[in-house]
């Protein structure tokens, strides 16, 4: 009826009435038919005029989508697999169902304004502007702004109201359990620390230093209370029958370091002292080396450091000797290894320090520090061409790059350089030309610099090979060693020598075929690199097969060490076989 208006008005001016209905409701098929028919029920097809007949066709057929969704769709419209034709006639058709002729400045400013509104939390102020322009098509911009800015002010105004508390009666409540809180909080004695009203932890002097006794931690005129202030000995309870004693965990599986033993006189047996744990162990078999004396019940329950429990058949009093300390104390029975706990060793405090302070450490860093150091001056003393300045050459073997079949040349121009930085880089340049660099006046390739400061401060001179070189190498098929590799050739080492070569990929000289491809562009002109650079694809693959090789034929190879690059690793179970391994390195 939109499309062919005219064929009802004009060619069948001459009908009536009900032969125009009749006539449209001719050209209906039979699923529409069916549905007219059982809209206008109770009335039959003949009962209705044919304008009624039309006005009711379009209320069942009419777009079912609203104004704006088929305004949205047109400017979505895109081509998909149908001919330019029918896209075109797509793009008209959309154009008319949109009713794009119709549309005012203010609509076409309020459809892109609702576009836009593509966040999550605006899905429901999406939704009231929808609603608003359907009731209303003459909104204007500035009113659904104004609708938007008041549906925050309600949202913003509801989340205040959540989070007041529940009733007034309630937050009176908690403030005077408060206040009655902190009324009882009152120190029940002087702070022995400068003698103020307030607890010791509080105290503004416990991180001040005395200016009599030096010492840090209490006021002048205080440093009596101070200095017989002992600290507090751990104290079970036990008597009750919920009390959690956690002792040093005995099922997990832990890197084997040194443990510090003494002889405990309970019929001469050795235990092992272990300050986690706040009672004294003794195990089932030990228990019985001593002539199973008889166990009491149980006062407490044993946990492990993780959390799981402990099987423990009881207790017995005894009296025992630690390093010339006699006491007495309970010992428990339990299904773990025998430790010596903080119950007995804490009762004496100068048997404390003595066991935990004098023997924890075997080697300090001193020592090590002090160690390092002589075999360090020892070893350039014993080899000073190696440790000396300067770069080495490799002679065994020499690089070779390989370029794929259809690789062709490129030559990129210098980079500007900082005016700051040119004398360092010039520095550095006229350093390599010794061993390194030739200058050269022509190139096929050319690739530009990259300088790089080393944590020294020095600075390194690379070539950005990534300018297409690198595109054009084949890459050199050597395995590197990964971190699993690494760590199983070093495991069981307590000692270990490293080894970092100096420049180590430069020590390595190009043969003549590969030399031209690794032309550098600089402030100063062309220069051609002697030696294997950093940055080229295939350089960690070549240095990596020649050290291999290196290392197969030396006395190393019987040795448990790792090589990764530039650096060698090199272990020892022993600090007195740690000395000569690096020394047989030459």
């Amino acid at each position: 009826m939109n499309g062919r208006p005219d064929i009802i008005a004009n060619d069948g001016s001459t009908l009536d009435d009900a032969a125009k209905a009749r006539l449209i409701v001719s050209k209906l098929d039979a699923a529409t038919y069916a549905r007219f028919t059982n809209h206008i029920l109770p009335k039959k097809t003949s009962d209705i005029s044919s304008d009624e007949t039309v006005k009711t066709l379009k209320e069942l057929f009419r777009h079912n989508t609203s104004v704006f969704a088929r305004r949205y769709a047109y400017l979505r419209t895109q081509r998909n697999d149908e001919t330019i034709r029918d896209y075109t006639g797509l793009v008209n058709r959309r154009h008319e169902m949109a009713e794009f002729n119709d549309i005012t400045h203010e609509q076409m400013k309020c459809l892109v304004w609702i576009c836009g509104l593509v966040n999550p939390e605006d899905v429901d102020i999406r939704a009231r502007a929808l609603r608003k322009i359907e009731d209303n098509p003459q909104t204007t911009l500035k009113e659904l702004s104004a609708e938007y800015q008041q549906f925050m002010d309600i949202r913003q105004d509801a989340k205040l109201l959540g989070n007041q508390p529940s009733s007034p009666l309630s937050g009176m409540c908690f403030n005077a359990v408060n206040a009655k809180k902190n009324q009882s909080r009152d120190p029940p004695s002087p702070c022995f620390r400068c003698g103020g009203p307030h607890w010791a932890k509080d105290c503004d002097f416990a991180n001040k230093t005395c200016h009599d006794c030096k010492r840090v931690g209490h006021k002048e005129g205080y440093c009596k209370n101070f200095t017989n202030k002992k600290k507090p000995i751990p104290k079970q309870k036990r008597r009750s029958a919920n009390n959690v004693v956690t002792v040093a965990s005995t099922t997990a599986h832990v890197t084997p370091v040194s443990r510090i033993y003494r002889q405990v006189q309970i019929s001469g047996i050795t235990v092992r002292i272990d300050t986690g744990a706040d009672v004294t162990l003794l195990s089932h078999k030990d228990w019985i080396a001593i002539g199973r004396p008889k166990l009491l019940p149980l006062l407490v329950s044993l946990k492990s450091a993780n959390n799981k429990g402990i099987n423990v058949r009881g207790h017995f009093k005894c009296n025992f000797n630690i390093d010339g300390h006699e006491g007495r104390g309970s010992c428990h029975e339990a299904d773990t290894t025998s430790l010596l706990g903080l119950d007995w060793i804490a009762q004496d405090e100068p048997l404390f320090r003595r066991l935990t302070e004098g023997a924890i450490c075997n080697v300090s860093a001193s020592t090590l520090n002090t160690l390092r150091a002589s075999l360090t001056k020892q070893l350039q003393k014993q080899f000073a061409t190696v440790f000396a300045s300067g770069l080495g050459r490799c002679v065994k073997s020499k690089a070779h790059l390989t370029l794929k079949p259809d690789a062709k040349p490129v030559f990129r121009k210098a980079r500007p350089v900082p005016y700051a930085a040119l004398p360092r880089i010039s520095q550095e340049i006229d350093r390599l030309v010794a061993d390194v660099l030739s200058p050269i006046d022509h190139s096929d390739w050319a690739a530009p610099i990259v300088v790089v400061q080393k944590k020294n401060g020095s600075i390194r001179l690379c070539a950005d090979y990534s300018t297409r070189l690198n595109d054009a190498l084949e890459q050199h098929q050597h395995p590197l060693p990964t971190p699993d590799d690494i760590f199983a050739k070093l495991n069981g080492g307590r000692y270990f020598s490293q080894l970092d070569l100096a420049e180590a990929y430069l020590q390595m000289e190009m043969d003549e075929d590969s030399r031209p491809l690794l032309t550098i562009n600089t402030h100063r002109g062309l220069y051609r690199l002697n030696r294997l650079p950093f940055g080229v694809k295939p350089a960690p693959g070549i240095f990596q097969q020649y050290i291999d090789a290196l290392i197969a034929e030396s006395v190393w190879r019987n040795a448990p060490f790792c090589r990764l690059k530039s650096t060698i690793l090199v272990s020892s179970s022993t600090l007195k076989d740690a000395a000569p391994t690096p020394r047989r390195s030459k």
